[in-house]
């Protein structure tokens, strides 16, 4: 039985839950489902706005997947030449 509470635990914590409004509070359902849509809305605006940030501080470099361009060749060409290099050094 005690192994089973904690298996029922994460279960019930992974159940979707539906927005609902407190009885006589006279919110909308409607409104309260728009929520979790501004949040995320808001959320990505804030992670946009960072990287931007942080592009024009520290230049292309700290990007995941910077723009191929003349002073970002270094960055795309490192990997596989990096990969050939140790291919060759094991063979």
């Amino acid at each position: 039985m005690r192994k089973l509470f904690p298996l029922a635990l994460i279960l019930l914590a992974a159940l979707p839950v539906r927005p609902q409004a407190p009885a006589g509070t006279g919110l909308d359902p409607d409104r309260l489902k728009l929520i979790p849509v501004r949040l995320r809305e808001l959320v990505d605006n804030q992670t946009i706005a960072g990287a931007v940030a942080l592009v024009a501080r520290y230049g292309e470099f700290v990007l995941l997947k910077p723009r191929l361009e003349p002073h970002t060749l270094l960055l795309w060409l490192l990997p596989p030449l990096a990969l050939a290099g140790g291919g060759f050094a094991l063979w």
